[in-house]
């Protein structure tokens, strides 16, 4: 009997089971995936931005002790003329993100709260970074009423966050999760800086006595 090589004999089977015995990957996935769901995927561009953006923020704080981080959030409220907290939690199977400006007399003087979705479709990353994104919104409108009102400009506001890994994706933004919501935090305080107030993104431990 003639030496038949591996590969001949292996490609010889390959032609005889070709149409009836073919699987692949892809699509025996996608018989088993709702495909409606495959709209909800995020879409992620791996083009980096441009080395020569202007930045969007006045500073990114980070402090990784916990106490001195505690200490210069309440210093924020004296410094900055406008504080806003953001935050998210979940609650029976959903995430929310809120975010509330403070006055000196730690007042709530304005709010947003949204509904981000079902914990099935959402993480809680995300729905920090939309809290933020809320901050922002809150800082435009606390600034447009005070020009309203007194005709002068609000210099400096200081945006404080409990998430450290938000916080981390604004400060190096990539190729990871949570890119749009970023990129829409980068436009939204750039166009808070071309009108006059810097903000300044501040980490301080969730559940602490500042509010």
């Amino acid at each position: 009997m003639p030496f038949v090589h591996l590969l001949d004999a292996l490609s010889v089977g390959r032609r005889n089971n070709r149409g009836s015995f073919a699987r692949f990957p892809l699509s025996e996935a996608l018989k088993t995936m709702n495909l409606e769901r495959l709209q909800e995927i995020e879409m992620i561009d791996p083009t980096p931005l441009p080395p020569w953006r202007k930045e969007a923020f006045e500073e990114i704080e980070i402090e990784s002790d916990r106490e001195i981080a505690i200490e210069r959030a309440e210093a924020a409220r004296s410094t900055a003329d406008i504080v806003v907290y953001s935050d998210a939690s979940g609650r029976e199977g959903h995430l929310g993100a809120a975010a509330a400006a403070l006055n000196d007399s730690l007042e709530t003087i304005d709010s947003m709260q949204v509904q981000v979705g079902p914990m099935d479709r959402w993480s809680v990353h995300a729905a920090e970074l939309f809290g933020i994104l809320y901050a922002i919104n809150i800082i435009n409108k606390v600034a447009l009423r005070h020009w309203r009102t007194s005709h002068s400009r609000v210099g400096s506001a200081t945006m404080l966050s409990d998430s450290k890994s938000a916080l981390q994706a604004i400060q190096n933004p990539g190729n990871k999760s949570g890119q749009q919501i970023i990129h829409a935090i980068l436009q939204a305080a750039r166009n808070t800086k071309t009108h006059g107030t810097s903000i300044g993104l501040q980490w301080t431990p969730g559940h602490c006595e500042v509010p």
